[in-house]
């Protein structure tokens, strides 16, 4: 396939997928507004910014980083290497960031 076709499905296939994710929420919300009430969708929302604050925090930037290392490797055991060993890091910074919030929890709620 030519480098540019192949260029512009990929940049198609983001567009659609952006589209798409976009159109999920704007329908979601009216039914989570409807059926959770807003007590609840309030708890739903702040849960949910919570979570997308301290996502950078766990993942460590080192998605971005797999993709500038890895994605000129051709070699299959050293991109095997690199993304067990970038998944094992961000798995034990996930764990120990989930614990922290998980034991400080009372002092959040009381400062929220």
């Amino acid at each position: 396939m030519h480098p540019y076709k192949k260029y512009a499905k990929n940049v198609g296939l983001v567009t659609i997928t952006n589209i798409i994710s976009t159109l999920k929420s704007f329908i979601l919300l009216p039914i989570l507004t409807k059926a959770l009430g807003a007590e609840l969708y309030g708890i739903y929302a702040l849960i949910l910014c919570t979570i997308s604050l301290l996502t950078p925090f766990c993942t460590l930037a080192l998605g971005n980083a797999i993709i500038r290392l890895l994605g000129p490797e051709k070699d299959k055991g050293k991109i095997q290497e690199g993304f067990y060993s970038v998944i094992s890091v961000v798995f034990f910074a996930g764990l120990i960031l989930s614990l922290i919030v998980f034991l400080l929890a009372d002092s959040f709620a009381v400062t929220i």
